[in-house]
């Protein structure tokens, strides 16, 4: 039988950590804000990322 420190070290070692998105947050937030402006300034950027 575990003890309850047992169970909550296991616990802290299963978890993930999510993933961050590709480019990372910053890049995310800078398409957001070109889309809104433009959508079509991020067509150029996709186009060549892809």
């Amino acid at each position: 039988m575990k003890s309850n420190i047992e169970t909550k070290i296991e616990r802290r070692t299963k978890q993930i950590k999510p993933k961050s998105p590709l480019g990372g947050k910053a890049l995310q937030r800078l398409f957001f804000y070109l889309g809104k402006r433009d959508p079509t300034l991020n067509d150029d950027v996709v186009s060549i990322v892809a």
